[in-house]
């Protein structure tokens, strides 16, 4: 298998975009990106394009995976599906390579349990990289979701990259 040098994995949703970097199988940064408050005559969709590119432009990752839900699995799943069009298309015309990493997979690879909740996940995480403890959300509430969308891009990070055989323990 091919190892990826630099991955860029992303779990996107209506309102933000969980981002996670690795370089060399290391997680090396991650983060939460607020698609939520648009400039006036500007769509959520361009700001994520505007985020998209400014990642693009900074980490130059030759590789991007994609949390790839359920059809159906979301609320807003034409709104996510717009999300993705918008992802596939800009990562198209920037010839990066994407794969989309289903959910489950993203579960089983870090928690060991395609049942998962996302806490359970970002629990799992933290035993993996204990600098991401302090980021973990009391439970209830926005402020929780928020950051759960930076460990879902993690998982999906690590889960792409365990099917690559890239990471190291």
């Amino acid at each position: 298998m091919t190892t990826v040098h630099t991955l860029l994995a992303l779990d996107p949703g209506i309102r933000e975009l969980g981002v996670a970097l690795f370089r060399a199988g290391q997680l090396e940064d991650c983060q939460v990106k607020s698609l939520r408050r648009p400039r006036p005559g500007q769509s959520r969709l361009a700001v994520l394009e505007r985020v998209l590119v400014r990642l693009l432009d900074e980490w130059q990752p030759r590789h991007v995976a994609i949390t790839d839900a359920l059809p159906g699995a979301h609320a807003d799943a034409a709104g996510v599906a717009k999300i993705l069009g918008t992802l596939d298309a800009l990562l198209a015309k920037r010839n990066v390579a994407v794969s989309r990493i289903a959910w489950d997979a993203a579960k089983r690879a870090v928690a060991h349990d395609a049942t998962a909740t996302k806490r359970m996940v970002a629990r799992a995480l933290c035993s993996r990289y204990p600098h991401l403890e302090p980021r973990l959300p009391t439970p209830g509430g926005r402020p929780e979701r928020y950051a759960l969308r930076m460990f879902s891009a993690v998982a999906t990070g690590v889960a792409f990259l365990s099917m690559t055989e890239a990471i190291t323990p």
